[in-house]
């Protein structure tokens, strides 16, 4: 499995600094497209794992 980066809030903080208002604009609007990809991907992921659940059960 590949590694996920996570960015510590120190870092975070460091980088956020240096933006502009406009960066920090994209920069949310990346993150918030990234929450809610990762909020899909976990849905997918249970709805796969009750089917699989179910299929097994039978």
């Amino acid at each position: 499995m590949d590694e996920i980066e996570i960015i510590s809030s120190e870092e975070n903080k460091t980088k956020v600094q240096s933006l502009s208002i406009e960066e920090l604009q994209n920069y949310k609007r990346e993150l918030k497209e990234m929450i809610k990809f990762l909020e899909n991907e976990i849905i997918k992921r249970k709805d796969e794992k009750m089917t699989a659940e179910k299929f097994f059960r039978n």
